[in-house]
């Protein structure tokens, strides 16, 4: 299998280390994937040549956050040599059991309308357990639904957040011959930034299902950790999120 993944990075001292993590997470994958870093500076290409990425430089943007953009025009022109495409913010780190269960279940799914999600994770030094800044209530009864004998928590918008996507280019080919400005799509011209980290459920409508447990946890393959870490003052314990 083929992977195309796109990282949108602003160029910073302070963003290296977690760019480099969101790297190793992906080489880790059990594809053949080639990575496009879309950045801000010309400089990172020559400050971090030693990664195995390609650098593209945008220089003339009307707002720093069209840098997110980007990887949107790179899939419309390429995907068909690939099997996956992926877009991942620079501090967006998937782990490998996550990537090998989404392939799994998204054809599946897909077919019902569906969609393999996830929940952002945040992890703080002074206090113990997981913790999501995306979801500051306990769910209710009708965000829970059952799917080929699994139970699922599907999070109303905008509550589904996490600040990456992933799609089949298979079903993405299906897509656009429906609606070829698909990739085009801002789901909320406010929420510019993570509408481009959203197009299967933001803008596609595919309805998010994030898998429970036996034990009624989130199951470790649904957690994409947002290695920054900086939502610590709003965020909240998954385990009381997702207690049914």
């Amino acid at each position: 299998m083929k992977l195309l993944a796109n990282i949108a990075y602003h160029h910073h001292p302070n963003r290296v280390d977690n760019l480099i993590k969101v790297i190793e997470a992906i080489k880790s994958y059990p594809v053949q994937a080639e990575i496009f870093v879309d950045t801000n500076d010309p400089q990172a290409a020559q400050e971090l040549a030693h990664l195995p990425v390609t650098f593209h430089a945008h220089t003339a943007m009307g707002h720093p956050w069209e840098l997110t953009s980007k990887h949107r025009h790179r899939i419309a022109e390429v995907y068909h040599h690939f099997d996956w495409v992926a877009y991942f913010e620079d501090d967006m780190m998937l782990p490998k059991e996550a990537f090998v269960n989404f392939t799994k279940q998204f054809d599946p799914m897909f077919e019902d309308n569906l969609y393999p999600s996830f929940t952002r994770i945040e992890t703080y030094p002074n206090r113990e357990g997981e913790f999501s800044p995306d979801i500051s209530f306990n769910l209710t009864p009708n965000m829970w639904r059952e799917w080929n004998g699994k139970t699922y928590a599907s999070l109303p918008f905008c509550n589904n957040y996490h600040a990456f996507w992933m799609f089949s280019t298979k079903r993405l080919a299906e897509v656009l011959s429906r609606n070829p400005q698909a990739l085009q799509m801002i789901a909320n011209t406010d929420l510019y930034r993570e509408s481009m980290a959203s197009l299967p459920i933001w803008s596609l409508g595919f309805a998010p299902m994030v898998e429970m447990t036996e034990q009624g946890e989130l199951a470790g393959h649904c957690k994409v950790y947002h290695l920054t870490n900086n939502y610590a003052n709003v965020s909240m314990d998954i385990k009381q999120i997702f207690r049914r």
